[in-house]
């Protein structure tokens, strides 16, 4: 595990809206993990090889080579490397009123993942800049807040490739995979054949939606079984598996673990 960091003292009174806590390049192995039960800055993070779990309040996603995930202020998380596919990541924390602003302004509140998102050379100036020895440390911050603007400006327009079509089939997953939903009820909801749905939206997420809400659900469960003590057989019914032997045979062929065994290795504290 190698990590080249680059950290800034902020303590002085004067408050800027953008201020680098600290930037720098992770070669991570197996150990490498990361918790913050109330974190102090905003997590920006691109991945340059390898893939990673990340887990929030309310979800828990994979971040591979090419996405781009962030963590907001005051966020409750933790992130942690694939062992046998370690991360190679370039990263920023920052804190200030312009990233919270931002983040409102572009609709990226409560997003995190960016897939496939080619920035690394935006990541690589932010830590360029970061090296300048020429100029002083307020105007270093006041150029990373200009590159920062762009950053989040790329963000938002990767997002707005999408098909508005498959956006709101997600949202309406997003918002309703604990329910008995079908790819029926897709359809109907955007007045669209069953191919159609598919289409659209496989096309814009590389996933049909059914594949889609049993993700969905995996994810739910894991951190139903890290953050409760739910019994199995009721987080299955919760999740809408037939039973808990059927949801226990997925959740191991999706993860390579049982449940059980999952909670007692992933146990979030």
């Amino acid at each position: 595990m190698k990590e080249d960091i680059i950290a800034f003292k902020n303590d002085t009174d004067e408050k800027l809206p953008f201020e680098l806590e600290m930037v720098g390049y992770s070669y991570c192995d197996g150990t490498y993990s990361i918790k913050r039960n109330n974190s102090k800055v905003y997590v920006f993070e691109y991945v340059i090889e390898g893939k990673g779990t990340i887990v929030t309040e309310s979800k828990e996603f994979i971040a591979k080579k090419g996405d781009v995930y962030f963590l907001e202020k005051g966020s409750k998380h933790w992130y942690y490397s694939d062992d046998k596919n370690p991360w190679v990541k370039i990263w920023f924390n920052c804190r200030g009123r312009l990233p919270e602003q931002l983040i409102e302004i572009y609709h990226l509140k409560n997003l995190n993942l960016i897939p496939n998102c080619n920035i690394y050379d935006m990541f690589h100036e932010m830590v360029s800049l970061a090296n300048r020895k020429d100029i002083d440390q307020t105007d270093i911050y006041n150029k990373a807040a200009v590159l920062f603007l762009e950053i989040i400006i790329k963000l938002s327009c990767k997002l707005n490739k999408f098909d508005s079509d498959a956006l709101k089939l997600k949202q309406y997953i997003n918002a309703n995979f604990e329910s008995d939903i079908t790819v029926k009820e897709l359809s109907d909801y955007m007045h669209l054949s069953l191919s159609q749905t598919n289409r659209i939206f496989k096309k814009a997420f590389d996933i049909t939606p059914y594949e889609y809400i049993l993700c969905k659900r995996i994810e739910n469960a894991k951190l139903l079984l890290i953050n409760t003590s739910m019994p199995i057989k009721e987080i299955a019914n919760k999740l809408k598996f037939v039973d808990g032997y059927y949801f226990s045979k997925y959740f191991k062929q999706k993860t390579g673990i049982s449940p059980r065994n999952y909670r007692k290795a992933k146990k979030y504290i």
